[in-house]
């Protein structure tokens, strides 16, 4: 048993690394896009590869019950926890970006540039430093490995500090990610029934998701983590109480389903950015009719350029009438050379 939950293990671990790194190789390697969206992705991945990669070296000594350092087994922990709660943070934050790049492009502009979504960034990693003070202090409360399972310090302040920073603050991450995704299909369905008012609810939704196609991706995403993300508080601090006191089920429930948790976050990211032009934005040659993140005030470029050409073309005919009526005017005011003739023998006779 001690194996096969082992290579469980390691197989999520090996495969939630790889979908994560990939998404930092997407945007600095292959599409290099520097811009909100982008940005953010790389934070969320980071996060999740610290989490991953400081677990694929700790989990398996502790595991198989090697030696393992005091002090380093609670570095582990406190590092661990650093890119846990940035990870977080960063999904939510991702969460409001696209919420606001879709609804309120024009506040988007201003709140989410580049200079400003660094400094989101850089707070979002301040903060998940300081949240991980409460749980490094040796004495009172440490985060640390014990027998491959994340374990807090049984004491009274250590029980207080991980029920309300880490099973509420989960709680709390997910409810507020879920209200922004239900505002955001609200405002979808609504934007579309104005688009198709005579149109059956069963077209409209067809009509929903094929424009809205790497929207709905991402709704997807979000909702599908952050009820896991209750599934995970359930697991880690629920069920390890309830269930017999066994070292294989708390491995799984503690360690196996947070580990699952952070390579879900990269095949969804995956997912969403290889969609068709999930990563442009309105710098590309052709914009995409998407109102991704990435690429907010595409549509209004790409509706105010077909204005314009519109516009220039009416102009243009109409001079072109213009020019052809006057001319149709010199041409009949001008005296007809027969008519002229014929009028002057006449008053010679």
């Amino acid at each position: 048993m001690y194996v096969l939950l082992l290579i469980l293990f390691l197989v999520i671990e090996i495969a939630g690394l790889i979908g994560n790194l990939y998404p930092i190789y997407f945007f600095n390697r292959i599409s290099k896009k520097r811009n909100p969206f982008s940005f953010l992705v790389t934070s969320f991945s980071v996060g999740n590869c610290l989490v991953l990669g400081v677990n694929l070296i700790a989990v398996p000594s502790s595991y198989l019950h090697l030696t393992l350092n005091t002090n380093l087994n609670a570095a582990f922990g406190t590092t661990a926890l650093i890119g846990w709660f940035a990870a977080v943070g960063t999904h939510l934050i991702i969460s409001v970006n696209r919420c606001m790049a879709i609804i309120l492009p024009g506040s988007y502009k201003h709140i989410f540039t580049k200079r400003q979504t660094l400094l989101i960034i850089l707070i979002t990693w301040s903060l998940a430093i300081c949240a991980t003070i409460p749980f490094s202090i040796p004495t009172h409360c440490s985060f640390t490995l014990i027998n491959g399972t994340w374990t807090y310090l049984k004491t009274p302040f250590c029980s207080i500090a991980a029920f309300y920073g880490d099973f509420i603050f989960m709680i709390s991450i997910c409810t507020l990610i879920v209200v922004l995704d239900v505002i955001l299909i609200i405002w979808l369905i609504k934007r579309n029934k104005k688009s198709y008012p005579h149109v059956s609810l069963r077209n409209r939704a067809i009509h929903i998701i094929r424009e809205n196609n790497i929207e709905i991706r991402l709704i997807i995403q979000t909702m599908s983590t952050s009820f896991y993300l209750v599934f995970l508080a359930i697991c880690f601090h629920i069920l390890p109480l309830i269930l017999a006191d066994d070292e294989n089920i708390h491995f799984v429930c503690a360690t196996c389903s947070w580990m699952l948790y952070h390579s879900m976050d990269g095949y969804y990211l995956y997912w969403g950015i290889t969609s068709r032009g999930a990563y442009q934005d309105s710098n590309f040659s052709k914009p995409p009719t998407s109102t991704f993140p990435s690429n907010h005030g595409a549509r209004s470029y790409c509706s105010k350029s077909k204005q314009g050409t519109q516009t220039s073309r009416s102009r243009t005919f109409s001079l072109a009438g213009k020019s052809i009526t006057a001319a149709y005017r010199s041409v009949s005011a001008m005296p007809k050379t027969g008519s002229t003739s014929k009028s002057k023998s006449k008053s010679s006779h």
